[in-house]
């Protein structure tokens, strides 16, 4: 009412405003003496008239209904009228009027003194200004609602949302929700359930297929909606690719609870901006960090305000383990602390559910089985449903026929009738919606023909309530057909019905005929007659689904494949999709179908519009789930030819296919070239091995006794050709240096053929089965072995002329040298072992040697390993030419001083203290600090300094309990140490403690760091860094932190210091950057931990990767494992207070360590054994470590050549 208030009061103020001014003319034309007053309260009446004029044009717009529930507006428009009122009730001339008769004449007397005219004024001025001031008020509250919309919008973008799965989504227009006077005691349930504070957290409706469960669903969120009580909501949804996983769920009910709960977007908002890369974590971190933590934030402004999640058709997430740790998410305590949550979830009884909910601690979920409710209750609800549906249908019927005879009478269908079509249906409404969608339907006649059908079913004896549902509407695609046609019907049921039940994602009738390669007329006059069944839209790009998951149920079900005629093999449709995609791959997909600027294109920065414009949705289909139907095929992909029986070859220099070479059998699952590229060897899925000539395209050879299951393989240094097609699944290529090809055995016999002929030429057993094969390159012998022996055979012979016997465990790589004199063995017991082999006693073995490597100095020129060190503890000198090698537990004898060139010993340091725990060189190697501990003590440390000349301990230093670290200063003045409780600084000359400061930490925590010049030190902990000065002691930077530090660096001027965090509350890594001076932070590096390199972050350090940090020589940027970062803006000045910021600079490797990259773009995708555990980068240079102990030293041009888009 108070919107009519305003509307009503602006009228009045027009109309009062008029009538003034009207009364004014008057007094103007007979009252000549107060002229001026009136003309200047007239006009101030007229500019109030014109105001409520305009809030009269702006309550007719678009945004009337918002204006008119302003309650300053109100305000202010009804004291205008106030004023009106009191300056017409003085000045009325029927009131206020004057009759002067002395001379005769009527004349008239202006009311209002002088003294009154200016409060009249200014009251008059006050009303406009103050409706003006209403009107801009609700016009800068429209700008922030727009402002808040867009901020919406905003925050709704950075949330990946599954389509179709939210209450209200297009995709649930058309569905049902409960009709009146159905459900009424368990929506009532419900409803109390919601109310009451002390329920259970969890209500779980479950019920077996077809019983109302979605339907349920959707009528409590209506409700809840209606009341501002839905949060979110899910619908899970099988043959829904967004809505069958986890992989959305949760950024879906955020952003559906952004929408329904506006206090939940600020601290969704906060979270984002927080750490957006919870979005890309396990789901019980995003259920976390998008929906308790910014849920418990916004209840704090409605503490008493219910607000439900619905999760419908729990079933329908597509696996078991995400059911389960769902289930247990919203069953956590966790979750229960958030006030006034509830959670409503529907399911299937499925097993998975029932184990999930059985684990529920107790009281945390309340259970309702919706198929056990009274029979009495399900039997009225399904009764008043099928009333309702079967009036309905009577009523659109008569208006379409034009023959009064054909119309249905009011009584149609008859009560008994109906009652059948009860006891039909009861428990399951699926049968109700179904059947009536099927006699609805006009293109299978009269209605009451088709109830008649329904009807004779009832009368037979059917398996399940679900042959009475589906098999009246498929029977009637083949009524009245002969024997050939109806098996044409059944065909095309099975394929394009087959393929629409089975799709992992909906496709529309347009994409179904580009991937099933059938005309889509033919696929929609097939599907006509299946709407009952199937939504099938109008437009042709729209998707086709299926209605109800019930009809998969019953089309796969292995009970009806002898019941009827249109069951569908599942695994055959499957593979049958699988290998049309394939087919479809094979023929549309072309090299850069999106035109990317650079073929290392991220994909997550590749716009959708542009995947969509450049590649159909049938072929995007096809490229993401033909996996997916090959695992659901199973064994039904063996003989199905979905590869290709031929392969082809292709030039690397020119690009040009060479030969396509066909004549297999089966399926090509495998090729290898030989050494020098003249023969390929190609294995089939059946058939025979084939060895073709690479120059002639002939098959030279065919192989047929061979066993199944086996790998094979013979290998090529330099591989000029390499080969395209299919792999149905993984295979290893085994090398071998000879022409003549191994095998991996499966029954412990080795056979070597001939290339040439494909004769047999030995067969070597083996006691167990065999899986480490190698030849010798002169093809003499041949080593295998599948434990921790070698088994040497001679090829020729056949003889097993030797059994190596050492390995303390299994032997995974063997290796002849050259001249097939040394075999080289690696073990999983840490050891590398090699064999000499003399020739001329028998090829028994003379001599073996084990290495247990520690340390190897590599040139970095050649490549080159230069020597071998072997200790638990080594220390370099700061310019390479010493090394200390210290004893092990293992090893007494004492520590020596090595020549890093030669190997010779420069000093034995003779060391009471068995175990050497931790050295290091003085900057000019004149010095070493050694850190040594007793067995017996595992406390007792002890730090002595040693002159490497005479190899005498000059200075044992007194510190506490501690062994890590000790440090010199670069100009070697000074030596750090640590205990747990200080750090001390010694001076060089007289060895006095210079300075001690606390730390207050474990010492295997600490961290020490001398800047360049030697003036400044810093100690960095595991979540504090400071930096104190050398002389005088004093702290000059403390910086605390939530996390461990890894490195720590001075710049070249010591004016600047950098730290390497890992942050344990994100775990996130950052590197970040002060001004020592002044205290200042500079900058930091946000990146996720262990992530794919994100451009908009900057670097990523993998844990453990983030232990290097250090400034370039002209401190323009940081070295790191992966690079160089450079810093713009960088140092900061008085006229450039620009924030620092970053990028990469020259080469360096991703942080997930599969690419090299140039100025932090991707540029060589490396292979799998050559991925850095440990890597270093310097200009051009780059050193890779694998976890096998490979370590690969790489050099390039720079800038390296242009790469090919």
């Amino acid at each position: 009412m108070e919107g009519l208030g305003i509307a009503a009061n602006a009228i009045a103020v027009v109309n009062m405003a008029a009538k003034i001014v009207a009364q004014c003319y008057k007094y103007g034309q007979e009252v000549r003496k107060a002229k001026s007053d009136i003309d200047t309260v007239q006009t101030e009446i007229i500019i109030l008239k014109g105001i409520a004029e305009s809030v009269q044009r702006l309550l007719r717009g678009c945004n009337g209904d918002r204006l008119a529930t302003s309650h300053q507006l109100q305000t202010a428009i009804a004291e205008a009228l106030g004023q009106l009122k009191k300056v017409d009730e003085k000045m009325g001339l029927e009131k206020g009027q004057k009759i002067m008769t002395r001379f005769g004449l009527r004349a008239l007397k202006w009311p209002f003194k002088k003294s009154e005219i200016d409060g009249i004024l200014g009251n008059l001025r006050n009303c406009g200004q103050n409706i003006n001031s209403a009107l801009q008020v609700d016009q800068a509250a429209e700008i922030l609602e727009v402002g808040a919309g867009v901020r919406h919008l905003e925050l709704l973008s950075q949330l990946p949302v599954a389509e179709g799965a939210c209450f209200g989504s297009h995709t649930e227009d058309h569905e049902l929700t409960c009709l009146p006077d159905t459900r009424v005691d368990l929506l009532q349930q419900i409803q109390d359930w919601v109310k009451d504070p002390d329920g259970a957290r969890v209500f779980w409706l479950n019920g077996m297929a077809g019983t109302g469960k979605s339907t349920i669903s959707r009528t409590v969120a209506q409700r809840l909606d209606d009341d501002k009580m839905l949060g979110a909501s899910f619908f899970f949804k099988t043959g829904e690719a967004e809505r069958s996983t986890l992989s959305k769920f949760f950024s879906t009910i955020a952003a559906d609870m952004v929408i329904k709960v506006p206090e939940f977007s600020t601290a969704v908002k906060e979270a984002l901006d927080k750490d957006a890369g919870f979005l890309k974590r396990a789901p019980g971190q995003q259920l976390k960090n998008l929906v308790i933590e910014p849920l418990m934030e916004s209840q704090k402004h409605r503490p008493d305000h219910p607000i439900v999640l619905i999760v419908d058709a729990l079933d329908e997430c597509g696996r078991d383990q995400d059911i389960d740790l769902l289930i247990n998410l919203f069953t956590d305590f966790s979750v229960m602390k958030v006030p006034q949550l509830k959670i409503f979830i529907t399911s299937r009884p499925e097993i998975p559910n029932r184990r999930a909910f059985g684990k529920a601690t107790a009281g945390s979920y309340h259970p309702v089985i919706l198929h056990e409710l009274p029979e009495p209750v399900i039997e009225h609800d399904i009764s008043v449903f099928l009333d309702y549906r079967l009036d309905q249908i009577r009523t659109e019927w008569n208006c379409i026929v034009t023959s009064d005879y054909r119309r249905l009478p009011s009584d149609w269908p008859r009560q008994d009738r109906r009652r059948q079509l009860v006891e039909m249906a009861v428990p399951l409404f699926i049968f109700a919606t179904t059947m009536c969608r099927f006699i609805a339907d006009v293109k299978f006649g009269n209605p009451d023909d088709q109830i008649q059908d329904v009807l004779a079913y009832g009368k037979t004896e059917t398996k399940s309530h679900l042959d009475s549902t589906y098999l009246p509407i498929l029977n009637k695609l083949v009524v009245g057909m002969d024997a050939d046609d109806r098996s044409k019907v059944i065909q095309k049921f099975t394929s394009i019905v087959g393929s629409i039940i089975m799709l992992e994602t909906p496709l529309s009738t347009e994409s179904l005929s580009r991937l099933l390669q059938v005309p889509r007329n033919h696929i929609d006059d097939h599907l006509m007659m299946l709407h009952s069944v199937l939504s099938i839209p109008t437009s042709p790009d729209s998707p086709v689904r299926m209605l109800h998951l019930s009809l998969r149920d019953f089309l796969t079900d292995t009970k009806n494949k002898e019941a009827t005629a249109f069951w569908i093999d599942e695994k055959g449709t499957h593979a049958d999709i699988a290998s049309r995609a394939l087919t479809l791959l094979d023929r549309e997909l072309k090299q850069n179908m999106c035109n990317l600027s650079s073929w290392v294109t991220e994909r997550s920065s590749i716009k959708i519009e542009t995947v969509n414009a450049s590649l159909s949705p049938e072929l995007q289909y096809s490229c993401s789930y033909w996996v997916r139907h090959i695992q659901h095929a199973g064994d039904m992909l063996v003989d199905g030819g979905l590869t290709k029986h031929y392969f082809r070859i292709w030039d690397v220099d020119t690009g040009q296919c060479i030969w396509m070479l066909e004549g297999h059998e089966g399926r090509v699952i495998m090729v290898v070239f030989s050494d020098d590229s003249t023969r390929a060897l190609a294995v089939s899925s059946s058939g025979p091995i084939r060895v073709w000539s690479v120059s002639t395209g002939e098959c030279i050879i065919t192989i047929k006794d061979y066993a199944e299951g086996v790998i094979y393989g013979f290998g090529s240094s330099t591989p000029t050709l390499f080969v395209s097609g299919w792999f149905a699944k993984p295979f290893e290529i085994w090398k071998a240096e000879i022409g003549e090809f191994n095998r991996l055995s499966v029954d412990a016999t080795v056979k070597i053929f001939q290339t040439n002929s494909g004769e047999c030429v030995q067969e070597l057993k083996h006691t167990r089965t065999i899986t480490s094969i190698v030849f010798s390159h002169d093809s003499v012998l041949l080593a295998a072995s599948n434990d921790n022996d070698i088994w040497i055979w001679n090829v020729e012979t056949g003889e097993c002329v030797q059994v190596l016997t050492g390995h303390g465990s299994k032997i995974h790589h063997m290796a002849f040298s050259r001249d097939s004199a040394l075999l080289a063995s690696a073990s999983h017991d840490e050891t590398v072992r090699i064999w000499l082999i003399d020739a001329s006693n028998d090829h028994h073995i003379s001599k073996q040697t084990e290495s247990r490597a520690k340390l190897t100095i590599w040139d970095a020129m050649t490549g080159e390993c230069k020597r071998v060190f072997t200790s638990t503890v080594t220390a370099l000198s700061k310019d390479w030419s010493l090394i200390l090698v210290g004893p092990s537990k293992d090893s007494p004898a004492s520590p020596q001083i090595l020549r890093v060139d030669t190997g010779a010993p420069v000093q034995t340091l003779h060391i009471d203290d068995p175990v050497v725990v931790y050295a290091e060189f003085s900057p000019d190697s004149s010095m070493v600090v050694i850190i040594t501990r007793q067995n017996d003590t595992p406390h007792g440390y002890t730090t002595g300094i040693w002159l490497v000349e005479t190899g005498q301990c000059m200075r044992v230093l007194e510190t506490g309990p501690s062994h890590m670290p000790a440090l010199f200063s670069p100009n070697g003045r000074l030596v750090a140490t640590s205990d747990e409780s200080y750090v001390h600084l010694w001076n060089t000359s007289d060895w006095r403690c210079k300075q001690s400061w606390t730390h207050g930490t474990l010492p295997l925590e600490l961290e020490m760091t001398f800047s360049p010049d030697s003036t400044l030190f810093a100690s960095h902990l595991k979540d504090m860094l400071q930096v104190w000065h050398c002389d005088t002691g004093k702290c000059l930077l403390e910086s605390n932190y939530l996390g461990y530090s890894r490195a720590c660096a001075f710049s070249s001027d010591s004016k600047f210091v950098a730290i390497s965090l890992f942050l344990v509350t994100r775990a996130d890594d950052q590197i970040r950057l002060w001004c020592i001076e002044t205290s200042q932070h500079l900058y930091t590096c946000s990146f996720e931990s262990g992530s794919t390199f994100d451009r908009g972050r900057g670097l990523a350090l993998v844990p453990g990767y983030g232990d290097l940090v250090r400034f370039t020589p002209d401190g323009s940027g940081l070295e790191t494992g992966y690079g160089v970062i450079a810093l713009s803006n960088f140092p900061p000045t008085q006229l450039n207070n620009a924030p620092v910021s970053s990028s990469f600079s020259g080469y360096g490797i991703s942080p997930d360590g599969v690419w090299i990259t140039w100025n932090g773009h991707r540029l060589l995708r490396l292979p799998i054994q050559y991925r850095p555990w440990r890597s270093a980068v310097h200009l051009t240079t780059m050193v890779l470590g694998s976890l096998s102990g490979q370590v690969t030293i790489l050099r390039f041009t720079s800038p390296p050549p242009e790469t090919a888009s």
